[in-house]
This record gives C-alpha cells, structure tokens and sequence, in this order.
C-alpha cells in the first residue's frame, strides 16, 4: 500500500478513537467551593440543602465566633466584654442588669447576668445565664407575666442570632420555673431553677441556664 492511501485511513482511525471515548457527564452541578456552609453548598450543587447539616452549622457557628456571641449578648444588655485568655481557659462576663429598666416601681424584677467561657481564642465551650426573679404586685397581672416571661425571650434572642432555638422541653422548663434539658446538634441547654425564700403561686427563683458545646454533632430531636 502507498503511503498516500495510509495517510486518510490512519486520520479515519483517529477520528473514530476520538468520538468512541467516554464523555464527562454534565448535569449542570459544579463542585462547591471550600468555605461554603450547607446551604451555599446546595445552592450550587442544585440540590436541596440537609436540614440536619444545616442546623449543626448553625450551632457550630453560635460556638466558633464569641465577638458574634458577645454581640448578641450585648444588643440584650448584657455589657459583656472582650473574651480573654484567663489561665489555660478564656472568658467574657457581662455586668448584671435589673429588668424591667424602663420602670421605676415594677410589680416584678428579674436580675440576670451572662459568662461566656471556652478553652480557646476562637471557641466557645458554654453560656451561662443567671436570672434572680422577684414578685411584689399581683402575681396575675399581666405585667408580672411578661417580665417574668423576660428569660424565656432573652435566651431566644440570643439564639434566633444564630437562627437556633432553645427547643420545647426548655421553654416549657422557663415558662414554669422548673428543670429541663435538650442536647442535640453538638449541643446541650440545661435549665436549673430554685425557689428562693419567698411563698406562694410565683416564688422568686433562682434559674441557671447553661448552653454547652458537647462535640455530638448527631441530629436534633
């Protein structure tokens, strides 16, 4: 065979090589970025974000950022300030403030304060609210039930932020001044409630909620 008849039979082998190799599929989807939470990484993958890997970022994010949990607990009041290092641990208390503010003879009064504390620059380990509630007027007006409902809206203040909540065993537990706990998502909220010396129907209480960082990043109930 010449060389001149060769020539187009080898450029027809090629060409067929060519067109028999398998083609990467395309369906429009790109991979994610680094950096991206679950909700940006699905936007981009044109997929419906996993509700259970959104909510744990939300709760990693409400541990990993204390200037963004300072702030937040700053816009309730709280006056907390910068998270330093103290020994081998870091901190940030607030300063206690008496509620309501705005009323000079309220018929109910709740003292509160917050600590923020961790075991690194960049982490939070807990949040600790303290609230002292005290009644002097009717414990059925209207006015005593929303300021002691003032604990039950400072820590979903906090937590709406970080597009979280506190759960229902621990509104239930704020709302009636008793014990409860949650932990889902890598976290655990806890609610300690005490009556102080005071009788009747609203006894003043003493309640302690704690929000920790467990480092269980199952799913919520």
């Amino acid at each position: 065979m010449q060389l001149r008849s060769v020539l187009p039979l080898i450029a027809i082998a090629a060409l067929a090589a060519c067109s028999s190799k398998p083609q990467a599929a395309d369906n429009g989807a790109a991979a994610a970025p680094a950096g991206m939470n679950e909700q940006q990484r699905a936007q981009a993958e044109h997929r419906a974000p996993d509700p259970d890997t959104v909510l744990r970022e939300r709760w990693q994010a409400l541990f990993g950022n204390p200037d963004r949990l300072i702030a937040a607990l700053n816009d309730m009041g709280y006056k907390v300030g910068g998270y330093t290092a103290s020994g081998s641990s870091y901190a940030a208390i607030g300063q206690k403030q008496t509620l309501p503010d705005d009323d000079p003879n309220p018929p109910a009064t709740v003292k509160t304060n917050a600590i923020v504390a961790g075991d690194a620059p960049n982490a939070v380990k807990s949040i600790i609210f303290t609230f002292d509630t005290h009644v002097s007027g009717s414990p059925d007006s209207d006015k005593v039930r929303d300021i002691l409902g003032m604990p039950r809206q400072i820590i979903n203040g906090v937590l709406q932020r970080f597009e979280v909540n506190a759960g229902d065993p621990i509104v239930a537990a704020l709302q009636q001044f008793s014990g409860g706990t949650i932990s889902r998502y890598g976290s655990t909220i806890t609610v300690d409630s005490k009556p102080g010396a005071s009788a009747g129907r609203f006894a003043d209480q003493h309640i302690v909620v704690t929000i920790s960082r467990t480092g269980d990043a199952g799913s919520g109930n």
